[in-house]
């Protein structure tokens, strides 16, 4: 769930809470207050964005995809960005190759571009850049570049 829906969930729940604070006694199921009204207003405006959250998140929303257009997207794009194109998370696509047993089609790098990051990984950890981080943005695993690192150094 994004920090905003969550900032947004938690100030639907205390607006229920405060709500049914305001009763001086257990409420009925079919209590004509306005309170009781306004409570499932709210109650009902947080399970629409409880839905919506799940939706947006769902494992299978990446099998509407089908594996050419991984293919084509993975030539300019890495897996990160293919993810947060798809609205799912990287071990959510993670899941969807596996299934599909697909790989990117840019797996390896050229030498500048492994001279470049050789030189750009040590300053780029110092500034306290995580190793994934860094993978992602070259389309690589992190795997790949720790090994690539030892054998540069």
């Amino acid at each position: 769930m994004k920090a905003e829906n969550k900032a947004l969930r938690h100030e639907l729940i205390l607006k229920i809470g405060d709500l049914f604070s305001q009763h001086s006694e257990p409420v009925p199921d079919d209590c004509p207050c306005h309170i009781c009204a306004k409570v499932r207003e709210v109650g009902e405006e947080l399970m629409n964005l409880e839905e919506e959250c799940s939706e947006k998140r769902s494992p299978n929303h990446a099998y509407q995809y089908t594996a050419e257009e991984y293919i084509e997207l993975s030539t300019t794009m890495t897996d990160v960005e293919i993810a947060d194109l798809w609205d799912i998370t990287v071990p959510q696509l993670r899941a969807y190759k596996s299934n599909y047993q697909l790989h990117s089609v840019k797996k390896g790098l050229t030498a500048e571009q492994k001279a470049q990051l050789i030189a750009e990984v040590p300053a780029r950890r110092a500034n306290n850049e995580l190793l994934r981080d860094i993978a992602a943005e070259y389309g690589v695993s992190a795997n790949y570049l720790s090994k690539l690192m030892a054998q540069g150094a």
